[in-house]
């Protein structure tokens, strides 16, 4: 928010961190999750970035994308993967795409851990049996490839091997520069890259080869998560995340990623209407409510400012904030509580579900009905 941005710094001896202008309290929550998962399981150990939490920012462990050295560093890559995914949908994280997921060689590291905790909104502005589908499932981590034809972005998840694709927008380019033939054209489809997914010789290694060391580290994790419930040490553990905040989505990152693209764009930037007209689709499902558009007038000022739209709210808290401000009472429970009640539901017919939904997503041989992106590949 405020224009702040995350940025990395080089010191003289040559380490490297990033600087995150807001708190890092998440990170350093999940981070010791992570410490006791190492201590009580026989899974490869995971990677942990360092992290310095000061008020209101902080400073975190460079991760740079690394190739694995061998076929058995990349099937630990997926044990691990596995247990990481465990470990985030029973935190409620839903942040889980491609530019957040580093494959550092044989180790998987999540780089923003701001959305843990996530609580469900009254009146969801995408509420739907689908919405509530997902919501309530692994798929909610962000993770997990899914497939909506009409989405503006495609291919987007953590676990994705393909490019993130942005459809239905202009993106300016130049053809031809520098010379008499070079001309403005527009691209209407845009592609993101990321490092999200181990590499071996040169080539990238996805999670359908490796489908069963996924599955085998989820049910670890899972159980493990399972273990932790009524203990003292846990309700310690709880109580550290109510002194954090976190980042509420109001809508996904992937929506305010392509209104941003959207408001770049060569029609959007020849008058303020045609720009706020822009804009102004984020509103049409809010007419009717008072209190969201509260929150829509807050996106509106963000994105005039070339921003994405940041709420938060207190660990222990229920109203969302922006830009430091108060805006209304939306949170069906505090993070901590939501964190509570997924620690409660875990079971074995939860985790056979959850399992199903990582084999259908990775296995292809158990699809009936693959995918457009599936049946390309």
């Amino acid at each position: 928010a405020r224009s702040r941005r995350v940025f990395g710094v080089e010191t003289a001896s040559g380490t490297r961190v990033a600087y995150k202008p807001r708190d890092v309290g998440p990170e350093v929550w999940f981070g010791e999750l992570l410490e006791r998962v190492d201590t009580a399981t026989t899974t490869p150990s995971l990677l942990c970035p360092g992290v310095v939490r000061c008020d209101g920012y902080g400073w975190v462990e460079w991760i740079e994308p690394d190739d694995c050295s061998s076929r058995q560093g990349v099937e630990q890559f997926y044990e691990r993967l596995g247990v990481l995914t465990a470990l985030l949908y029973g935190v409620d994280f839903t942040d889980g795409h491609l530019e957040n997921l580093i494959a550092a060689g044989e180790h998987p590291v999540v780089v923003d851990l701001e959305t843990v905790g996530q609580p469900v909104l009254t009146a969801e502005l995408t509420d739907s049996p689908v919405s509530e589908a997902i919501r309530d499932s692994v798929l909610s981590t962000g993770l997990i490839p899914t497939y909506f034809p009409d989405a503006p972005l495609q291919n987007s998840a953590g676990m994705n091997p393909d490019q993130a694709i942005h459809t239905n927008t202009q993106r300016a380019t130049v053809q031809h520069p520098n010379t008499d033939a070079m001309e403005l054209s527009f691209q209407t489809e845009v592609a993101v890259d990321g490092d999200n997914l181990p590499t071996l010789d040169g080539r990238v290694c996805p999670p359908g080869e490796f489908h069963q060391q996924l599955l085998d580290g989820f049910e670890t994790g899972y159980r493990y998560l399972c273990s932790m419930r009524g203990t003292q040490s846990t309700d310690d553990w709880l109580t550290q995340l109510a002194d954090t905040s976190v980042r509420v989505l109001v809508r996904s990152t992937r929506r305010y990623a392509a209104a941003r693209l959207n408001i770049r764009e060569a029609s959007s930037l020849r008058t303020g209407v045609a720009m706020g007209r822009e804009i102004e689709r984020l509103a049409p499902p809010v007419v009717d409510d008072e209190n969201w558009w509260r929150v829509f007038e807050r996106e509106r000022v963000a994105l005039n400012r070339y921003d994405a739209p940041r709420f938060t709210v207190r660990g222990d808290g229920r109203r969302l904030r922006h830009d430091g401000e108060p805006v209304v009472e939306l949170a069906d429970a505090t993070p901590r509580e939501r964190v509570e009640r997924r620690l409660d539901s875990l079971c074995e017919s939860d985790l056979r579900e959850q399992l199903d939904y990582l084999q259908l997503a990775f296995d292809t041989d158990s699809l009936s009905h693959p995918s457009p992106a599936t049946r390309r590949r």
